[in-house]
């Protein structure tokens, strides 16, 4: 039976063959995994530092935009202040005005009872100084 121990070694030779051939190729396709995954890691980290800086700037704008709303509150203050002050202006603007009015037709009135009161007072002077013309004339008259 040594025809089927060469044949059985033979048949076991060539299965090791088959499977040193089978072990280098999974070695192969381990090497090209290892690679990939070295590449995806390599990646992954490359991802990791750019979601860090998205963070930041996601960060800087959410500051940013805080300070805005800080700045926009401060200007509708402001606006609500100028409002107020603007309306007080207004009622203050008014009131003068009514009071200028009230004046002037104090001023007016009194300005028409004094023309009536001076109107008065000239007829009377000049009824006196023409009496006093009158009497005068006739006090020559008789010299």
């Amino acid at each position: 039976d040594l025809e089927t121990v060469s044949e059985g070694r033979a048949r076991a030779e060539q299965l090791l063959a088959e499977r040193e051939g089978e072990l280098a190729h999974l070695k192969d396709s381990e090497s090209a995994l290892r690679m990939r995954l070295h590449d995806l890691e390599g990646r992954m980290r490359d991802n990791e530092e750019r979601i860090q800086e998205k963070d930041l700037e996601l960060q800087q704008r959410e500051t940013e935009l805080l300070g805005l709303k800080d700045s926009f509150q401060l200007l509708e203050l402001e606006h609500k202040r100028s409002a107020r002050h603007l309306a007080r202006s207004e009622r203050g603007r008014a009131q003068a005005l009514r009071e200028l009015e009230d004046r002037k037709a104090q001023f007016e009135s009194k300005t028409e009872r004094l023309g009536v009161e001076l109107a008065e007072e000239s007829e009377a002077r000049i009824r006196a100084c023409s009496a006093e013309i009158t009497r005068l004339s006739r006090r020559c008259s008789f010299l």
